[in-house]
């Protein structure tokens, strides 16, 4: 840690923070543990008392750092959170915060600690793209509304060309553990269709729930490459026609499985 300073702060998750990352060759360099090769999630609790946007550089065992950018706080011990995608081989890592392409010069740019986690990544169904269905807002303010991952969800997926259509960014290619998060008050298991791709569909099965609006989980495991990914899951399609029974849906997690 250089030319930085540690600070105290009751805000600060230990009670301490760094401050002055935007001087001239401030960094941090965190040690951390991988278990295994692969893609982890990566957050960073900042604060930036500087009125503006403020670029950092983000490097991994001293390769070419990347651009991180920090949205103005209300103070350098005031802090936010923004989430990035590392990639850490076996064993001990290097992740280093340096002074970015602005030369902020400025000691109101600080950091509170960085969280490094297994890659999980969450995609609402409201928010992909949506076929012969319609999205249910759920009321927070009703004790009796269902509760969904981000207030929405989407049901009636019931026709023949009813579909929710995830499209999702993988860090690197492999299998992913893909986690749905659905409704089934049929009181009987009920299918959709899976594609990703556009491969041939294989059917998930959904066993039933206590009642509409209140949510299960289904595992499956899904092979994406590097990149952007589509993942269809489908009522109905003209390669099987109608799925069993009916299902709504309010988001998927993956999760990389690391080898």
């Amino acid at each position: 840690m250089t030319p930085a300073q540690k600070m105290a702060s009751t805000a600060a998750s230990d009670g301490m923070y760094v401050r002055g990352l935007g001087r001239k060759n401030s960094h941090v360099t965190f040690l951390v543990f991988a278990p295994k090769p692969g893609p982890y999630g990566l957050t960073i609790r900042y604060g930036n008392g500087t009125g503006s946007e403020v670029t950092q550089q983000l490097a991994v065992n001293g390769g070419t750092g990347v651009p991180v950018s920090y949205q103005p706080t209300a103070g350098p011990d005031t802090f936010a959170t923004l989430h990035s995608t590392v990639q850490l081989r076996a064993g001990l890592n290097l992740i280093r915060l340096s002074q970015g392409a602005q030369a902020a010069a400025t000691d109101l740019v600080s950091l509170d600690y960085i969280e490094v986690r297994p890659y999980r990544a969450r995609y609402e169904a409201e928010q992909a793209r949506i076929s012969d269905a319609n999205i249910t807002i759920s009321d927070p303010n009703n004790f009796f509304s269902t509760y969904s991952s981000n207030g929405a969800y989407v049901a009636q997926i019931n026709n023949l060309d009813s579909y929710v259509d995830f499209t999702v960014n993988a860090p690197v290619g492999g299998t992913y553990r893909m986690i749905i998060h659905y409704t089934n008050g049929t009181k009987v298991d009920s299918q959709q269709g899976l594609s990703v791709n556009s491969e041939p569909f294989t059917f998930v099965t959904y066993p039933a729930t206590q009642g509409w609006g209140l949510f299960g989980l289904l595992d499956v495991n899904v092979q994406l490459q590097n990149g952007i990914n589509h993942i269809r899951l489908a009522k109905g399609d003209p390669s099987f026609g109608l799925a069993v029974g009916y299902a709504e849906l309010d988001c998927i997690d993956l999760e990389y499985v690391y080898p």
